[in-house]
């Protein structure tokens, strides 16, 4: 089932991507989904996280909480860039045939970076909801995911991935802000005439 998206180009990837995504925000907020996840309602009074007897409820602790998931997280992208499956990665991502023609499984890498990037989202979505203790469908709409893809791609271009996806998140927010400024001072500047 997954070989013809898997094996397609990164755009088709990015839009089944986003179509699935979609899916499942329409199969949340179902009734079917509603005595599980509480439909448009979404999921209310998240506890917060706790270790032991200690409750992480403040956003001082919340924010140590988030560092030290990134760390876990930048660790474990440190270790895999010179292991075997980093290497598999960086050579699908110069070239498909060659990595292929070397004995690279190419679905069973991507599936592996996929499932990797989907339990790193689901690390910073677990985050997420506990500081804000309520999760609601509305919340996760098309476009949130299509801005999310544009960072991606801005930031993507440079061998620093960090940085790049912090210019490029930057970048992206910066020309939101500016937008919504631009369009509110004309707004303004019609009420007055």
């Amino acid at each position: 089932m997954f070989d013809n998206v898997v094996e397609g180009y990164d755009w088709i990837n990015a839009v089944a991507t986003m179509g699935l995504g979609e899916i499942v925000r329409v199969i949340v907020q179902s009734d079917f989904a509603a005595p599980l996840l509480g439909g448009a309602q979404g999921i209310l009074e998240i506890p917060k996280p706790r270790i032991g007897d200690f409750v992480l409820g403040n956003p001082v602790s919340l924010f140590y909480l988030t560092l030290v998931a990134s760390a876990v997280a930048a660790f474990v992208a440190w270790r895999l860039e010179n292991s075997r499956l980093g290497r598999a990665w960086e050579a699908l991502r110069d070239d498909e045939d060659v990595a292929q023609a070397l004995g690279i499984n190419l679905i069973r890498a991507k599936l592996l970076a996929y499932g990797l990037g989907a339990a790193f989202a689901g690390l910073a979505g677990s985050i997420f909801a506990t500081m804000l203790t309520s999760v609601y469908p509305s919340s996760f709409q098309l476009l949130i995911s299509i801005n999310v893809l544009a960072l991606i791609i801005v930031g993507a271009s440079c061998l620093l991935f960090f940085l790049a996806h912090v210019i490029g998140s930057f970048i992206r927010s910066r020309s939101q802000r500016c937008s919504s400024l631009d369009e509110a001072t004309s707004a303004g500047s019609q009420v007055r005439v």
